[in-house]
This record gives C-alpha cells, structure tokens and sequence, in this order.
C-alpha cells in the first residue's frame, strides 16, 4: 500500500505491472521484513544484558503476556500501510518471547518443543 502511494505521488508508471502484482511483490521485498528482523535483535540483546531480571515478578509477566495479547489482536483488525500485520506479529512473538525467557511454563518450554526448535532452525540453515 505505501509503495502504491509513492508511486502515484511521483507519477511512476510502470508498464506491464498491475497494483496487484507490485502489492504481491513488495509485501514479499526483503526490506519490508527489516522490522521483524530488528525485533529479533533487539530481543537478543534484552536477554543477553540480562534485562528480564527486572521483571521477575508474576504480575510483570502477566502484563507482558496481555500486552501481546493486545498487539496480536490490533495486528488481525488492523490495515495500515506503514505498519503491516507481520511487523505487529513479529513485536508480540518478541513479547512472548521474552515473558518466556522471565517465566518458562513448563506447558511452552519442554522437550518436545525444543525438539521442534533444534529441527526446524537446523532445516532453516
């Protein structure tokens, strides 16, 4: 969508190209997924300089949890060219991520799970 409007802000035309294919090709354009990348990072780093230590508490995971919560439901109503339904995906599987790096259930993070982990990032490399 925000590239359909640049192009018509500056009377691109570019032939042979409908508004489908182009939407279709920039939803699929390695630097629309930039943002999901930097979420990752950024969740990295978080874990890494131990920030989750403060949040310790059972109520700062709950509030993570329903802030993910939220974003997962603000991500299946919303429609916005700048922000994209897989950038607000990826924002609250990084929340969830990291409430389950402060409080692991063990109904997430047991054997089976990092089974699937060790599997699907190896056929990933």
């Amino acid at each position: 969508m925000l590239l359909l409007g640049v192009r018509k802000f500056l009377g691109l035309r570019f032939e042979g190209v409908s508004e489908a294919d182009l939407y279709y090709w920039w939803k699929r354009n390695p630097f629309n997924q930039l943002a999901c990348l930097a979420c990752g990072i950024a969740l990295f780093f978080a874990i890494k300089s131990g920030y989750q230590d403060k949040f310790k508490s059972l109520r700062s995971v709950v509030v993570l949890l329903l802030s993910a919560l939220a974003v997962f439901v603000l991500a299946s109503k919303l429609n916005s060219p700048f922000l994209q339904r897989h950038h607000l995906f990826s924002i609250a599987f990084s929340i969830l991520a990291f409430s389950l790096s402060i409080f692991p259930t063990r109904f997430l993070v047991n054997d089976f799970f990092t089974f699937c982990g060790k599997i699907s990032y190896s056929a990933y490399l």
